[in-house]
């Protein structure tokens, strides 16, 4: 397995505002509780296998995508995210070559 470092150029900035000004406006607690601590527990179970299903989803897709993954072979996250970063790594470089192509030919 080749494993690859890869240092992602993207610049992010900050755009949270200040703490005083990022309050949500709360809804009045009522003394009165609208679900019980089962349906409470059993709606954060779902939330949490939605979640899960979303996230095995996108690997899915992955392993759609990226031609080095082998749909047989071990899908472990880490194995999918490595080839991924590889692949879009040569990807980049691949694109890098073709421009300096392309520029030598518009000169």
């Amino acid at each position: 397995m080749n494993f690859q470092q890869i240092s992602p150029k993207l610049t992010l900035t900050n755009n949270i505002p200040n703490s005083s000004s990022n309050t949500k406006k709360k809804r009045p607690s009522s003394s009165v509780s609208l679900l019980t601590p089962e349906q409470r527990k059993e709606n954060h179970i779902n939330s949490e296998n939605r979640r899960r299903a979303q996230i095995r989803s996108c690997f899915d897709e992955l392993v759609k995508i990226v031609p080095d993954i082998d749909s047989t072979e071990n899908r472990s996250e880490l194995t999918i995210l490595t080839k991924t970063a590889n692949y879009i790594e040569r990807l980049r470089s691949e694109n890098a070559q073709l421009e300096k192509l392309r520029k030598g030919h518009d000169s």
